[in-house]
């Protein structure tokens, strides 16, 4: 805001002053002699008018910059009436009392908003683990009684356990750093449990699997990293189409990150669709086509890659399958983000 602009705002006040001036002016000069001290008055406050309202432009755009850099600094913006001093006049009190009645109001209802959260959240894991028993007993009874028919009830049971596990990890996708181990682990050691995980799916597929260079060692959360795998592994299982599914997984040291790579054989990807393939809820043209897409495998194992402080690109070409890298830093500590 500009000065010229202040005393625009102010123009019916400025419009008083000057009118009294000029009537008292006018007096003054019906006085015979009066002339140069009407000339000094009328000079002397005019001046006093313009200084004290650039007085008052200037202490009113130095508390504002004051406040705009507060609000900038903080996160949580609606706290800034927590940090803010003395206003120095009262109506300044005045507005400083409605803004921290607002930032409490807030904060009330963020933290209601929080409170209904972990109570959801709470509830959705223990539903998940409800929901585990009758798939236990549903997997006993069909390992139980093999037949043709039982074999793709075992596979549909292993897709129903697979989607809960990715709700289970979704709602505790905002709180990694409360439920993660980070230790030591080389590659093998992850991708051969998460093969096994999916050996039964695997062996349907006829699946031929080439591992190789996995001896890395690394440092994240071993239970973490295997699921993030078992998406990966699960998706080149999807979109194998009808041919047979070949899975190559290996490592790649370099001086400062180790690279895993999952790369299929499968449909691919279309070039257009690549820059999109981890936004949430994407399915991309394959997926509506097959019917078989969420669009949330992709962008949780993104999530929480980022959030054990390793990185995940995909490269792909339609037709020629696609290979996703996982990038793990090498470094003494991991470093957590929000992304």
């Amino acid at each position: 805001m500009s000065y010229f602009t202040y005393l625009k705002e102010r123009i019916l006040t400025m419009l008083v002053f000057f009118y009294l001036l000029f009537s008292f002016e006018t007096f003054l000069l019906t006085i015979k002699g009066s002339e140069w001290l009407a000339v000094f008055i009328g000079v002397h406050l005019a001046g006093a008018y313009f200084l004290v309202t650039f007085m008052e432009f200037y202490r009113s755009k130095k508390q504002y910059k004051e406040i705009r850099q507060a609000v900038d600094s903080m996160e949580e913006k609606y706290l800034v009436s927590e940090i803010l001093g003395n206003p120095g006049t009262e109506e300044g009190v005045l507005y400083q009392e409605v803004f921290h009645d607002m930032g409490k109001a807030m904060l009330e209802k963020i933290n209601h908003y929080k409170r209904e959260l972990k109570e959801y959240k709470e509830y959705i894991e223990l539903w998940i683990h409800e929901v585990k028993i009758p798939i236990a007993a549903a997997e006993m009874i069909v390992e139980n009684h093999k037949n043709e028919t039982t074999k793709e009830i075992e596979a549909q049971i292993k897709r129903i356990e697979g989607y809960t596990e990715q709700v289970l990890y979704y709602a505790r996708s905002n709180e990694v750093e409360k439920d993660y181990y980070i230790k030591n682990l080389t590659l093998e050691e992850a991708v051969n449990e998460a093969l096994v995980d999916n050996r039964k799916e695997l062996i349907l597929l006829g699946t031929s699997i080439d591992l190789h260079d996995l001896h890395a060692e690394i440092k994240s959360d071993k239970k973490w990293l295997v699921f993030i795998l078992g998406q990966l592994i699960g998706n080149s299982m999807k979109y194998a189409k009808d041919r047979t599914l070949h899975l190559e997984i290996y490592g790649e040291e370099e001086k400062e990150r180790v690279r895993l790579h999952v790369k299929d054989n499968g449909i691919g990807v279309k070039s257009n669709e690549l820059p999109k393939v981890f936004e949430k809820g994407f399915t991309g043209s394959n997926g509506r086509r097959e019917k078989k897409s969420t669009g949330i495998g992709l962008y949780l194992c993104k999530k929480l890659c980022g959030r054990l402080g390793h990185e995940i690109e995909l490269r792909s070409k339609e037709g020629e399958g696609c290979d996703v890298v996982i990038l793990f830093p090498r470094s003494s500590f991991t470093n957590f983000t929000d992304r």
